[in-house]
């Protein structure tokens, strides 16, 4: 591409293919940061949009092409939606990469959607793309990249497709991810979340309950469950009863109990 453009053999910068591809697409797809700058100073369409509805822009989040994407947006390329209903920003945030989403976050406030039923979309369709990134923090274990989700401004108690709209911190526990379940305990996750339609009743305080590998995380969700307005003698699956009937040698039951006996105050 780069020889073509130096010995002007493409009259037309803005020349496509059948899929609608112009010299630009593939000089994103390629990564090729000069020639999308030579191609740019030769004026091509930078907003240019392929059958599929995919801009420059879009390829160029799609492909995690930093350099490139911070270019195309100072350069003035529109966050516009392909085919699929999707923004450029919103391929960045499934890409799980810190830089492309904070690069296409601080671009968003300036170039966002205008009308009011585009913003509504958008903001449907980040809702998804977040649920999607934050399950996928979850499975591999990456505290440092949920956190970087909510410190964005999304909401924890989002429900999760992959487990049938359970919450993160029902999904962590079920994984086991005792680093990311402090952490959301820590920031106020509920722990009255039902277990998705499954298991009626069962919460994601019965769900540690019955997990002997997370009887270390028990003291910490009885104080979060208490000042959540939690109850044990009255809710509507014995707490006394799973922990009687769980795995982890009565640990987990000797541990509810010490807590009902030095909170009977507050639950009377």
């Amino acid at each position: 591409m780069d020889f073509y453009l130096h010995h002007s053999l493409i009259n037309d910068v803005n020349t496509r293919t059948e899929e609608g591809y112009t010299p630009l697409h593939l000089a994103v797809l390629c990564g090729h940061t000069s020639v999308v700058e030579h191609l740019c100073a030769l004026g091509c369409d930078i907003n240019a949009q392929t059958l599929d509805g995919s801009s420059p822009l879009h390829l160029a989040a799609k492909r995690q092409r930093s350099e490139i994407a911070k270019y195309l947006i100072d350069a003035g390329c529109r966050f516009s939606w392909d085919s699929a209903g999707m923004t450029p920003s919103l391929y960045a945030l499934h890409s799980n990469n810190p830089t492309l989403v904070e690069l296409f976050h601080s671009a968003e406030v300036e170039h966002g959607p205008e009308n009011h039923e585009r913003r509504a979309y958008h903001q449907l369709m980040r809702r998804k793309a977040f649920a999607l990134s934050f399950d996928d923090a979850i499975l591999h274990n990456n505290l440092r990249h949920c956190q970087d989700l909510v410190a964005r401004g999304f909401d924890f108690e989002v429900p999760l497709r992959s487990c049938g709209g359970c919450s993160p911190l029902v999904k962590a526990i079920m994984l086991e991810r005792t680093a990311i379940v402090k952490w959301l305990l820590d920031n106020g996750a509920s722990l009255s979340r039902v277990f998705c339609d499954v298991r009626p009743g069962v919460t994601a305080v019965h769900l540690l309950l019955e997990n002997p590998n997370m009887v270390e995380i028990l003291p910490l969700a009885f104080e979060c469950y208490l000042k959540q307005g939690g109850t044990i003698l009255g809710a509507s699956r014995s707490l006394i009863v799973t922990a009687a009937a769980s795995d982890n040698t009565y640990t987990g039951l000797k541990l509810l109990l010490e807590h009902l006996v030095h909170h009977k105050e507050q639950y009377a």
